[in-house]
């Protein structure tokens, strides 16, 4: 199915009434391998229109150009429906009418110097640490699978993204507790032996009983994570994150517990939060998000698509800070990012980008507004007002 928001975004070009930002979030989209067949027909479309009669640079200097381009949007080469030369015109007209050529032809020493630094910087891959109840650590492969675990008393299976916990009969005897810790760019998959589901981002950790004894099954998390809960109303599902304890009460939800943020997405069924310091208790319905704000918990309408992109290896943001953003960026690809100005961590972002790629991609969405730029400085990045 077309990506509607792409030839919306499309058509607002050719009838020159894009914005800088609407702009920058066209070149992600066009730079993602999933719409590679709609640019590919958009740019077709585009090339019948504009078609002249004689090249107006050769075959060395289109390449040259389009070498530019790729090194700009982080994008591979078009593979079909029309000849190399009709590729390189096209895609050099449209990046022209967005306003990147004269980027490229004027910055090419700078943006080359940045992109050969960022070229290298890829979602971090330090492996997943698996920690035993005595204190055992074990480095988890993520790409490694049909691998078996025998400790604590039960049964670990590792498969391709995850780790799976066998099976057990309800006990109520003291169990052994597991630390996941999540020390790659891209989320990795857990599921515990009563059959729930976590995925855990980057930079963010679960401990668990390998089996759940008691009244309840409980959990605590660091970091980001999300939940497809195997109910069962007489053994409620609880974590705990920070400062607040959620309870499931049937449910899909995602909670965030950085240090700079503490929220919680209901996407399905019910949950409860309460919260050390807050008397009140809150229950979510579904599409609400609920933030400890100070003293109070704050529930308001969530972005789920916001919220959840990380699950399909995107980055989405809708009106937030360069800070804020930034800071996830950093927890991804394990870089600093340091500030010019402060005023420039207020300035606001709409706009969704691939945080499965190398970083250039992220840092070209944000180049391409003209509103910041960025300077390598040895093992950090600089943000830097756009000149």
């Amino acid at each position: 199915m077309p990506n509607l928001r792409l030839t919306y975004l499309f058509d607002l070009l050719n009838s020159n009434k894009i914005s800088a930002e609407q702009r920058a979030e066209l070149l992600s989209l066009m730079a993602d391998p999933a719409n590679e067949p709609q640019v590919n027909n958009l740019l077709k479309d585009k090339w019948e229109l504009f078609k002249p009669d004689k090249a107006p640079f050769n075959e060395d200097e289109s390449e040259s150009l389009l070498n530019r381009i790729n090194t700009i949007l982080a994008v591979e080469r078009p593979r079909s429906l029309f000849s190399m030369w009709q590729r390189i015109a096209a895609a050099a007209s449209i990046m022209l009418m967005l306003g990147v050529g004269g980027y490229i032809f004027y910055n090419k020493t700078s943006t080359k110097q940045l992109a050969v630094a960022v070229q290298r910087t890829v979602p971090k891959q330090q492996g997943i640490e698996l920690t035993l109840a005595n204190g055992k650590k074990i480095t988890i492969d993520p790409l490694k699978q049909d691998a078996t675990y025998n400790s604590d008393g039960i049964q670990i299976d590792q498969q391709k993204g995850g780790l799976v916990y066998e099976a057990q009969s309800s006990t109520d005897t003291a169990v052994s507790m597991h630390t996941l810790a999540n020390n790659s760019g891209n989320k990795y998959k857990l599921i515990l032996s009563d059959g729930t589901e976590a995925y855990l981002d980057a930079q963010s950790s679960i401990s668990y009983p390998v089996q759940f004894a008691g009244k309840q099954r409980k959990v605590n998390i660091t970091g980001q994570a999300y939940f497809k809960v195997k109910h069962n109303a007489e053994k409620p599902f609880i974590v705990t994150a920070r400062d607040q304890t959620i309870e499931d009460i049937g449910t899909e939800f995602n909670i965030r517990a950085y240090d700079d943020v503490a929220t919680t997405t209901l996407l399905e069924g019910a949950v409860r939060i309460n919260s050390a310091g807050v008397k009140k208790s809150v229950l979510l319905k579904p599409g609400e998000q609920g933030a400890l704000v100070g003293h109070e918990l704050d529930v308001k309408a969530g972005d789920l698509e916001e919220v959840t992109a990380w699950l399909q290896g995107k980055l989405v943001f809708n009106h937030q800070s360069l800070e804020s953003v930034l800071t996830h960026v950093s927890r991804i690809y394990d870089v600093k990012f340091t500030w010019q100005n402060d005023d420039l961590k207020n300035i606001k972002f709409t706009g969704a980008v691939s945080r499965t790629r190398q970083l250039n991609t992220i840092i070209n969405f944000f180049r391409a507004t003209e509103r910041v730029d960025f300077k390598f400085e040895g093992n950090s990045i600089k943000v830097i007002r756009h000149q």
